[in-house]
């Protein structure tokens, strides 16, 4: 390995970076030693030690004018580097704090923690990780839901989000003031929580009482459970049935959204008409595949264009609608160009004769 270009001395800024040498995590504010270099692809890296663990050849010895940051660190920790680059053995508060920490923690966690280090990239080894940055506002609808127990955040309640950076861009994970005291959070005070000011003063006193790690207000949770239950109750309101329309196709390009099949122009078919993006969309069946059971109709006089439809065709659609088992049979006829057409025949009395109709529509 090449000689480090520079070396810094600095308190380490959190608990996230680990040492290169041993592997486990260099306490916060305790002396860390960087070993400051460029890769081969041109990119700054620093490789940071515990002070125990730097290794003392990359230093110049009997010389701490190299070392960056040196003259802002306290008289003891400059007393220990001086030693260091003498190349004398080094026992500081720092190294036998250190060791306290490791025999502390055990054999168990120490390889946990090595197998971390191992799952990082090399960036994340190289340097910190940033802090997963928590946003405190009132939900401005009901769409969001919250991420540890999927439900809905009602409209104009209290939700914390927590936010961090995918490939660059920036994550919001929504969460309930209740859910969230159940995930750990990265801040130490509620100064780091963006728009907490200007939050009510009941709900900063829950964020105060959540970071404490203290039972939540029990008039804030209530306030929450009503909300979330009066949405919930608006979710399962069904909804107005779709507007019912019947007419005779005007061509044969519609197809039955049922079975699939071509509804054959001038043959009966009714529609079904919702709102999809804001716009009316029409969908088409034949007679006998509209699903009654999950759009019933109460009268025919509901359908629109029902009375400008022939008599025969009004009785068969009123079978239709009374949910009738026994509906005419349906016969295939060939036809002049030798294709198979599929009939359904309703037969019509008037005195004592009779007229056949041919109504289409398919299974």
């Amino acid at each position: 390995m090449a000689t480090p270009t520079k070396v810094i001395a600095e308190y380490a800024k959190s608990n996230r970076s680990t040492c290169k040498k041993c592997s486990d995590s260099i306490s916060v504010n305790t002396l860390r030693l960087g070993q400051h270099s460029k890769d081969p692809r041109g990119y700054d890296v620093t490789k940071w030690h515990h002070l125990n663990c730097f290794p003392s050849d990359s230093l110049q010895p009997g010389s701490t004018e190299s070392i960056q940051g040196f003259s802002s660190l306290k008289s003891s920790d400059q007393e220990a580097l001086e030693k260091l680059t003498a190349g004398r053995d080094l026992k500081s508060k720092q190294g036998s704090d250190h060791g306290e920490k490791e025999a502390e923690e055990g054999n168990g966690e120490k390889s946990s923690k090595k197998s971390k280090v191992d799952k990082v990239d090399k960036h994340e080894e190289e340097g910190e990780q940033k802090k997963v940055k928590v946003v405190a506002e009132y939900a401005k609808s009901n769409r969001s839901s919250c991420k540890q127990c999927t439900k809905g955040i009602p409209s104009k309640t209290l939700r914390l989000g927590l936010v961090s950076s995918d490939r660059g861009f920036d994550m919001t994970k929504w969460h309930h003031l209740k859910c969230l005291s159940t995930v750990p959070l990265q801040v130490d005070s509620v100064d780091e929580i963006d728009g907490f000011p200007s939050l009510k003063s009941n709900h900063q006193e829950a964020l105060k009482k959540l970071l404490k790690g203290e039972p939540l207000p029990i008039e804030v949770l209530k306030e929450d459970e009503a909300a979330l239950d009066e949405l919930q109750s608006k979710s399962k309101t069904p909804k107005p049935s779709a507007k019912i329309v019947t007419e005779y196709a005007k061509s044969g390009r519609s197809s039955c959204k049922k079975c699939s099949e071509a509804i054959p122009a001038k043959s009966l078919r009714l529609g079904s008409i919702i709102k999809e993006r804001g716009h009316d969309v029409t969908r088409w069946y034949h007679p006998a595949c509209f699903p009654t059971d999950s759009q019933p109709i109460i009268s025919v006089n509901e359908i629109d264009g029902f009375s400008s439809l022939e008599i025969g065709d009004q009785e068969a659609l009123q079978k239709i609608m009374d949910g009738c088992a026994q509906l005419p049979k349906e016969v295939v006829v060939e036809g002049s160009d030798g294709q198979n057409s599929r009939e359904l025949k309703v037969r019509k009395k008037e005195g004592k004769e009779s007229n056949s109709k041919k109504l289409k529509v398919a299974e």
